[in-house]
């Protein structure tokens, strides 16, 4: 019994699906290098429904990496939950967020008579606040997704054709070996 053999060009990389999760501390009350404190009961709410992440606070467009929900916290601290941009400039401070080089961010409000009004949060690598910065980031499992592939087992993630034609051509290679 002879194998053939098939080759398959593939590109691996993040799948659109799965662009990466980020949860933050934008601000917690504590006394920032500014010499300020926001309490947490200066926000404005309700809170919106969601906020855009740039970096270094920067306003132009291109500059958005991410976006999410902002929410009060237990104990108090203003935290958001969101994705990260399928964007190239979004995935590479994924990465760099992921791989722990950025860990910093920084938050963007307006001041009102009413009090202080969310607008957005910036990846920074200096914040004003020190204790504000990323609490978890999520990185694609391409090995425990290769894993389950191999086993037979269904795609424990979203994986889109690319990522799967890679696997398969990896389970070939392995077959063939």
């Amino acid at each position: 019994m002879s194998l053939s053999r098939k080759r398959v060009d593939a590109l691996i990389g993040p799948s659109p699906s799965d662009s990466g999760a980020f949860d933050m501390l934008l601000s917690n009350g504590a006394l920032d290098r500014d010499g300020e404190v926001i309490p947490p009961e200066s926000w404005v709410q309700p809170l919106p429904e969601s906020v855009a992440i740039n970096v270094n606070h920067s306003d132009d467009v291109s500059d958005i990496v991410g976006s999410g929900k902002p929410f009060i916290d237990g104990d108090g601290n203003l935290r958001v939950q969101g994705t990260f941009a399928s964007t190239p400039a979004a995935q590479h401070v994924r990465a760099l967020v992921t791989e722990g080089h950025l860990r910093s961010v920084s938050v963007e409000f307006l001041r009102t008579k009413d009090g202080n009004v969310l607008v957005g949060g910036a990846f920074v690598t200096l914040p004003s606040n020190p204790q504000a910065r990323v609490l978890a980031s999520k990185a694609l499992d391409f090995e425990r997704r290769l894993d389950a592939i191999m086993a037979g087992k269904p795609d424990p993630g979203e994986m889109d054709d690319r990522n799967k034609a890679m696997a398969l051509r990896l389970r070939l290679k392995s077959i063939c070996a």
